[in-house]
C-alpha cells in the first residue's frame, strides 16, 4: 500500500498509474473526493480514495496516510493564495513529511513537464539542493513520467531510497541512468 498525496494532480496521477501498473494498491490523498471521482480514481478497486489536504496539518494527513507502508509527494501550488507555494509547496510538505515520519514513512518529487522523456532528457538524480536553480542546472524541465517513475522506484527500492531527499532534472545530453542507480547519491 502506498499513499500518494496530490493523486488528482498531473504528475499525481501518473504516480498512481504506474504504481498500480507495478501491482501497488494506493491511497490516493486528494483535497477533494468529487474530483477523483470525475477523474475515475475510485473506479478502480486497488485505488481508495482519502481526503488529505497538505494545507489542513500534520495530524490529518497523518490518518490518511494510513496503513500506507510508504510516502509520495506529488502535490503542486495552485496559483497564489491560500493554494499558493507557500502553503501548499513550503508548509504543506513540511506537513507531509512529519505525517510520513510519524507513521514510519517516507518519499518526494521539483520544473514540471507533460512531456514524455523522450522529448525533455534523461535524468540526473543528485543530493537536495545541488543542482536545481543553481548556474550548472542542466535543465529547468523534467517530465512528469519520469518524476513518476522516481516515485515508484523509491517504493520498489526501500532500502535504497529509506531517508533520502533527492533532487531530480534532466538534460538531452545526459546518459540514460538505470533505476538500480537512482538513489546511490
Amino acid at each position: 500500500m502506498v499513499f500518494v498525496a496530490g493523486a488528482t494532480g498531473k504528475t499525481g496521477r501518473r504516480v498512481v498509474q504506474q504504481l498500480r501498473a507495478a501491482g501497488f494498491a494506493v491511497r490516493a490523498g486528494v483535497r477533494t473526493r468529487s474530483k477523483a471521482l470525475e477523474l475515475g480514481l475510485a473506479a478502480d478497486p486497488g485505488v481508495t480514495v482519502v481526503e488529505a489536504d497538505v494545507t489542513k496539518g500534520a495530524d490529518v494527513l497523518l490518518a490518511a496516510i494510513g496503513d500506507a507502508q510508504a510516502v509520495v509527494c506529488a502535490t503542486g501550488a495552485a496559483g497564489f493564495g491560500s493554494n499558493g507555494a507557500k502553503t501548499v509547496d513550503e508548509q504543506g510538505t513540511i506537513s507531509l513529511v512529519d505525517a510520513a515520519l510519524r507513521s514510519g514513512r517516507c518519499a518526494n518529487p521539483g520544473g514540471l513537464s507533460n512531456d514524455p522523456e523522450s522529448e525533455v532528457g534523461n535524468l540526473i538524480v543528485s543530493r537536495e539542493d545541488t543542482l536545481f536553480a543553481l548556474d550548472s542546472d542542466p535543465s529547468s524541465r523534467i517530465s512528469r513520467d519520469t518524476v513518476a517513475a522516481v516515485a515508484v522506484q523509491a517504493v520498489l527500492q526501500p532500502e535504497a531510497s529509506r531517508n533520502k531527499v533527492l533532487e531530480v532534472v534532466a538534460s538531452p545530453t545526459a546518459p540514460k541512468l538505470p533505476p538500480g542507480q537512482w538513489f546511490a547519491v
